[in-house]
């Protein structure tokens, strides 16, 4: 299982970009490499709880990988925006 904890682009159907910070970590399931992440958005004004499921993870080092946003939510009130994503193909970590 490989992990990454720190800073991340998510790269929306748009092109929009939203910076924020990401915990992501690879797994197996049914002999099936899979990977998933959560992310917050620094920015809570950027629509990301509306875009649609055609988006990207990027990396500080220009890695890439392509995600499907499974759930939204806010929390602390509403402040703070959180996405549960699931990565579609190889993770850029």
């Amino acid at each position: 299982m490989t992990s990454y904890h720190g800073v991340a682009t998510l790269i929306l159907a748009s092109g929009e970009r939203a910076s924020g910070r990401v915990s992501a970590t690879t797994g197996t399931r049914g002999g099936i490499e899979t990977w998933s992440a959560a992310f917050a958005p620094d920015d809570p004004a950027i629509d990301v709880l509306n875009a649609s499921d055609d988006c990207q993870l990027e990396l500080p080092d220009g890695r890439t990988g392509n995600v499907v946003i499974a759930s939204t939510g806010n929390l602390l009130g509403g402040t703070t925006v959180r996405l549960t994503l699931t990565g579609s193909g190889p993770a850029p970590f």
